[in-house]
């Protein structure tokens, strides 16, 4: 960051919390058909994009104002787990205007199910519009049966696009495709985006350990997984057979080529072991639960909350098990998983992501909303966050969050986030005052 004229005067008080926090779940988008999952551009747009199953993306402003369609895809299969089922921009989306989907389709050769991977450009004409005629088939992989389709992708940090696929359907992977290094299925697959290469439109990483686009292996229908935005581990929620739900969490420097032990194993215990080594030779879930119990039969991996609104979520794992309203968090300032649990009265919640400020969003099937992961304010009310995520000036509004320039001084209780749009800097030529109970956090 450039600071050419810095005078600033701030006290900063840091506050470690480890207490549970109140969590709540507040609407802010209804109307939706099957919603599956949110996500932002990373353009300093701050627009929130609406997956719909169905096969429509949908678009709305930062103050959750429908805008525009950006896409509405035909043709594809959306029964049971089926449907359009994730979203990812490319980390340059703001100057290439890339944008990639994942859903189910018809095989046209066989009328099988097929995992599919598309690219789409922004139009020129219309910031919220794809131009429908740039869809580019970057992945198309065959999928025996109709479940375990996995469902997410992500970018990561390094800027590759890491894509999650279930096994091979049905009940205990008949087929052991997620420990078959030759099969796509229940792996976590990586790909650069940004280099086509030996007749593909992507190629593959260096590093990627089995010579194809396979990062990691042993899964089992892993439908909603996250990086951890500041430190790039990942958490992953693998819905379970008959016996546990569990969630897999890897550090980044030990994600390439781990082996998370499906088929072998169900969570922590033993499912069809021949053939297989103990399980100390795999990554066993640090947190598993029994299916049926309390927590449900579904697991659905969720997100570490790195905002500023809620400082008692802060550091926070949430998840939750789509059949049941009993969000589940736990405390990643320590290394233990024992789990928090808060009813939040809304079930079939199938994802949870990241606006741009990093507060979180979740999605509920059956409601057909959209909610913000709050706090109870009841007693306490939520502080405000004066965002710079633009690039320059610090007196020029369009850099700052809904345009809103922080007041001097700031207000106690209140914070100032200096996150400049990437490779992007602030340069803070202004008096600010910062005063006790309120931070100035430089990301």
């Amino acid at each position: 960051m450039n600071k050419k004229v810095l005078t600033l005067i701030f006290k900063l008080l840091p506050i470690i919390l480890f207490s549970q926090p109140d969590v709540a779940l507040t609407s802010v988008i209804t109307g939706l058909s099957n919603p599956m999952q949110t996500a932002n551009a990373g353009d300093n747009t701050h627009r929130i994009f609406v997956v719909e199953k169905g096969g429509t993306i949908k678009v709305f402003d930062r103050n959750y104002v429908f805008l525009d369609t950006l896409l509405r895809i035909t043709g594809i299969r959306t029964s049971g787990e089926q449907g359009l089922l994730s979203l990812a921009f490319h980390p340059n989306f703001r100057e290439n205007g890339y944008f990639y989907i994942y859903y189910t389709a018809n095989d046209p050769n066989n009328g099988s199910n097929q995992l599919v991977v598309d690219r789409y450009t922004i139009s020129v004409n219309n910031q919220n519009r794809a131009n429908v005629s740039s869809k580019l088939t970057f992945l198309n992989i065959y999928h025996p049966a109709t479940n375990h389709n996995g469902g997410k992708i992500n970018f990561g940090k390094d800027g590759f696009l890491y894509i999650s696929t279930g096994d091979s359907g049905g009940g205990g992977d008949p087929g052991n495709v997620a420990q078959n290094t030759s099969s796509l299925l229940g792996k976590m697959l990586r790909l650069n985006v940004d280099l086509a290469s030996m007749g593909k439109n992507y190629s593959l990483p260096s590093g990627n350990p089995y010579n194809n686009e396979i990062f990691a292996l042993g899964l089992r229908n892993p439908f909603r997984w996250n990086f951890d935005r500041y430190s790039g581990d990942a958490y992953i929620g693998d819905v379970g057979q008959n016996a546990r739900e569990e969630v897999s969490y890897i550090p980044s420097n030990q994600f390439l080529g781990a082996n998370f032990g499906w088929r072998c194993y169900e969570g922590k215990i033993d499912h069809i072991t021949t053939g297989c080594g103990n399980i100390s030779q795999y990554i066993a879930p640090p947190y598993d639960y029994q299916i049926g119990s309390e927590f449900g039969r579904s697991v659905i991996g969720g997100i570490v909350y790195r905002g500023y609104q809620y400082p008692s979520m802060k550091n926070w794992y949430f998840f939750i098990d789509y059949y049941k309203a009993n969000m589940l968090m736990v405390n990643r300032n320590t290394n233990n998983w024992t789990t928090s649990v808060k009813n939040v009265g809304v079930s079939n919640i199938s994802d949870f992501s990241e606006r741009e400020d990093g507060e979180v969003l979740v999605c509920s099937n059956s409601a057909g909303r959209v909610y913000q992961l709050t706090v109870d304010t009841t007693f306490t009310l939520p502080k405000t966050v004066y965002v710079f995520s633009g690039n320059g000036s610090w007196n020029n509004a369009a850099n700052w969050k809904n345009g809103l320039i922080p007041p001097n001084p700031l207000p106690s209780g209140h914070d100032i986030v200096i996150k400049p749009y990437k490779g992007g800097i602030c340069n803070i030529n202004v008096h600010q005052i910062i005063p006790a109970g309120s931070e100035m956090i430089i990301e």
